[in-house]
C-alpha cells in the first residue's frame, strides 16, 4: 500500500487570513487562517501519519516570501523583510506530532519556457511512488500549472498506479479584492474549498466512452461503473438507484463484450436488452452531477442500442467483430448465427406441415 501525499503550490502574494469552508458541507470549516494549505490538511489530510508526506513547491521567490518568515516586500524599507509567519511555521506548529508526516519544501522554475515547464513537471512527477494515493491544492498554481496538474495525475495513474483523493481549490477571491477583504470583520471572510476530482472523472469517462466507440473495449466503463462512480452523481433523491443501474449498465455492457470477445454463442442468444434498455432510460432521465457525461453516455447508447432491437443477435454481433477487427470470432459467429436460423426456419415448415 502506497503513501498518503500532499502536494500544493505558494506563490508570492501576502496571503489575507480567512475562512475556509468544505463547499459540500459549512460545517467543516477552518478558520482565520492564512495558508489554504493550513486548512486543507486540517479538513482533508487528518489521517495522514509520518509515513506519509507533505511537499510543497515553491520558486524562489515564493520560498522566501511565504515559505519562509518575515520575507515580504517591505514599501517602507525597500527590502524583503516585512514580518510574516511562512507556511514553514504554520507547519511546524500543526504538525509538530510525533505521527505526524513530513513535510517539505522544493525549489521549482518560474516556467517561462517549454524546458522550464518539462523541468517543473519532472521535479513533481519525481516525489511520488508507486501506489500512492495523491491529494493535490491547486490554489496557487499559477498560469499553466493547473492544466499542467491535470496532465500529470493522467501520467501518474499509468506510470505509478496512483490513486486520487482530492484536487482541491480555495476560491478566496469569492471575497473580491484584496483591499475589500481587508475591511471585512474575520467572521464574514468564508470562502469555499472546491473539490475539481469531478473533472478528473469527466476525463476518464471520455476515454473510456472514446476506447467503447471507436475499439469495443468495455473495460473502462466496468472500472468506472463499479468502483468509485460518487463523484459523478447529484446529491438528490434516487441517487442510490442512479447508482445500481450505473453498475448494472457496466456489467451488462462488460458481460456482452466478453460473450462477442470468446464466440458464446449461446449467452450471446440469451442477452436481456430489456435490462439494458431499463438502465439506460434511467439514466437518460437522472439528474447526474456532471451533466457534460450526458453526451458521453449518448455515444454509449448508440453503440449498443442496435443489441436492444434487433431478433438476430448473432447477426448484430458479427457486424461488431467486423467493425472492430475480430475476424476469427465474426466468422464462427456467422457460421453459428446461419445455421441455427436456418434450423429454425425448418422446424417452423416442418410444424406447419404437420
Amino acid at each position: 500500500m502506497g503513501r498518503k501525499i500532499f502536494i500544493s503550490f505558494l506563490g508570492t502574494n501576502n496571503y489575507v487570513p480567512c475562512n475556509y469552508f468544505v463547499e459540500t458541507d459549512a460545517t467543516r470549516k477552518v478558520s482565520d487562517i492564512k495558508y489554504v494549505q493550513e486548512a486543507i490538511i486540517k479538513l482533508f489530510c487528518s489521517d495522514f501519519t509520518k509515513n506519509d508526506a507533505i511537499f510543497t513547491f515553491t520558486t524562489t521567490l515564493a520560498h522566501q516570501m511565504n515559505y519562509l518568515d518575515d520575507g515580504q516586500w517591505n514599501n517602507k524599507s525597500q527590502q524583503y523583510d516585512l514580518p510574516n509567519t511562512g507556511l514553514q511555521g504554520v507547519y511546524k506548529n500543526i504538525l509538530g506530532g510525533s505521527n505526524s508526516p513530513q513535510y517539505q519544501s522544493l525549489p521549482i522554475k518560474e516556467g517561462f519556457s517549454e524546458k522550464e515547464i518539462w523541468e517543473i513537471f519532472e521535479t513533481v512527477s519525481s516525489v511520488i511512488e508507486k501506489d500512492d494515493e495523491l491529494i493535490l491544492d491547486i490554489t496557487h498554481a499559477f498560469r499553466f500549472l493547473p492544466m499542467l496538474g491535470i496532465t500529470l495525475i493522467d501520467f501518474l495513474k499509468v506510470t505509478k498506479n496512483i490513486t486520487v483523493k482530492g484536487v482541491f481549490y480555495g476560491a478566496f477571491e469569492k471575497l473580491g479584492v484584496q483591499s475589500k477583504v481587508l475591511s471585512m470583520p474575520i467572521e464574514e471572510r468564508n470562502a469555499p474549498i472546491i473539490n475539481l476530482l469531478s473533472l478528473i472523472e469527466l476525463q476518464r469517462w471520455t476515454q473510456a466512452a472514446n476506447n467503447f466507440n471507436q475499439y469495443g473495449f468495455a473495460d473502462g466503463i466496468l472500472e468506472l461503473t463499479n468502483k468509485n462512480i460518487k463523484p459523478i452523481l447529484a446529491k438528490s433523491q434516487g441517487r442510490d438507484e442512479l447508482s445500481q443501474n450505473l453498475r448494472g449498465l457496466g456489467n451488462i455492457i462488460d458481460t456482452l463484450i466478453k460473450n462477442i470477445f470468446t464466440n458464446r454463442g449461446r449467452n450471446l442468444n440469451e442477452f436481456n436488452s430489456e435490462s439494458l434498455e431499463n438502465n439506460i432510460s434511467f439514466i437518460e432521465s437522472s439528474d447526474l452531477f456532471i451533466k457534460p457525461l450526458k453526451s458521453l453516455f449518448e455515444i454509449i447508447k448508440n453503440k449498443i442500442i442496435p443489441f436492444t432491437y434487433s431478433k438476430e443477435i448473432w447477426l448484430e454481433s458479427a457486424k461488431w467483430c467486423n467493425n472492430h477487427n475480430l475476424i476469427q470470432q465474426g466468422i464462427t459467429q456467422l457460421q453459428e448465427g446461419i445455421i441455427t436460423y436456418l434450423l429454425g426456419l425448418c422446424c417452423i415448415v416442418m410444424l406447419a406441415t404437420v
